[in-house]
């Protein structure tokens, strides 16, 4: 058995870039779960969660990722089989998942309650490989009732890892299908992932495409997508707190025309956009040009970190909108021909007090662009936002 508790403070100033939209609440969370084992083939485990919010005087008010009172986080059987080479399964019920780096399939740890799916997933591992297949629908958070599945959106496909390469390189590729039936969209991502030692430096470059159909408004229409993410890092090896260098771009495709019959916005799934697109989680991975510059370094080993990032945000194509991370509009596309979404300052600091035990401070700054300033008129369009967690692991 185990769990965890975490409480968060989070500080907003001209929150969705209106001025006088500022607030300061408190976000709690609890997990309790179960694991059982029987011998090496057998196994179910039971999470239960517990997500409040005190009162939230912003836009949405306590929103579904701010809140879930008491619901199933993960509830699972599943069967091993284990042999001298390889390692093979399956497990069904309501699960958690994490593909790669989460640009695309991730639980989204940030959010009070976390993503989850229900389904069936398999997998086979053998000397160096492992693919993963899957059909699961997500969770529908229902705040105050019992969470549903969601059955108007099926997620299936599968992801391979082989970490055998060459020099220590790990190439991932899969295959992900999104249908929504309230807009009867089959969407197909195939995508490829590298990283691995690139000289002195260290690469992480993946790429997706999307094509199918969707009907919207009466009119059918053909997805072609695609998104390129590229990040370069260097650890200076024997320096004062260690210190990790990147540089990061993500480019993701928009639409150039919205009343034509191409849909050209790449949808980003199910992400963890927090950790590559800006921490004030203004931007997600849709109609997006965006390059980062960043540091990481440990003044105290093992103990405290630190983080600083400065983003720049672009759109791809001025026809299409400004997405967020959760796939809405921020702002439409309409409102402005400027492309400039603007800059992103992000700092942080987490603390291990002691093992299970974790402290964090951080801070983020958005500085509105030219299309967010048109596009916001009579607005302090600029964004700050400061938050102090704790969280403690048993």
């Amino acid at each position: 058995m185990g769990g965890s508790a975490r409480f968060r403070l989070e500080h907003w100033n001209n929150y969705d870039f209106q001025s006088g939209q500022d607030d300061d609440f408190v976000l709690s969370r609890f997990f309790l779960h179960g694991d059982v084992h029987y011998e090496d083939g057998v196994r179910f485990f039971l999470e239960g969660i517990s997500a409040h919010s005190t009162d939230r005087d912003l836009p949405g008010g306590r929103r579904t990722q701010d809140v879930d009172s008491l619901d199933l986080y993960n509830a699972f059987g599943e069967v091993n089989l284990k042999g001298v080479t390889y390692h093979s399964g399956f497990r069904v019920g309501r699960q958690a998942m994490n593909f790669g780096q989460g640009r695309l399939v991730n639980a989204l740890d940030w959010a009070n309650p976390k993503r989850t799916f229900d389904g069936v997933r398999g997998w086979f591992d053998s000397t160096g490989h492992r693919i993963d297949t899957f059909y699961t629908r997500p969770v529908e958070i229902k705040k105050y009732d019992f969470n549903r599945t969601d059955d108007n959106i099926s997620l299936w496909g599968f992801y391979a890892t082989t970490d055998d390469l060459i020099n220590s390189w790990v190439l991932d590729y899969y295959l992900l299908n999104l249908h929504q039936s309230s807009i009867n969209e089959d969407r197909f991502t195939p995508g490829i992932r590298l990283e691995g030692p690139l000289g002195a430096f260290r690469l992480d470059l993946e790429s997706a495409f999307q094509w199918g159909d969707a009907t919207i408004a009466g009119s059918n229409l053909d997805i072609f997508a695609y998104m390129l993410a590229v990040d370069l890092s260097h650890k200076f090896e024997n320096r004062m707190w260690d210190p990790t260098a990147f540089v990061r771009f993500d480019y993701a495709t928009g639409d150039d025309d919205p009343n034509d019959d191409d849909m050209g916005t790449f949808n980003q799934l199910f992400p963890f956009g927090h950790q590559y697109l800006g921490w004030a989680d203004v931007v997600g991975r849709s109609n997006i040009a965006a390059l980062a510059l960043g540091a990481i370094g440990n003044p105290i080993k093992d103990k405290l970190e630190v983080h600083g990032a400065y983003h720049i945000f672009a759109r791809e194509d001025s026809s299409d909108a400004l997405y967020s991370p959760s796939g809405s509009v921020v702002r439409a596309g309409s409102l402005s021909n400027d492309k400039e979404v603007g800059h992103e300052l992000d700092l942080l600091a987490k603390l291990t007090v002691w093992p299970g035990f974790l402290v964090q401070f951080g801070f983020s700054q958005f500085f509105a662009g030219e299309f967010v300033e048109e596009a916001t008129p009579n607005a302090d369009s600029d964004i700050s936002f400061l938050y102090t967690s704790v969280e403690v692991k048993f």
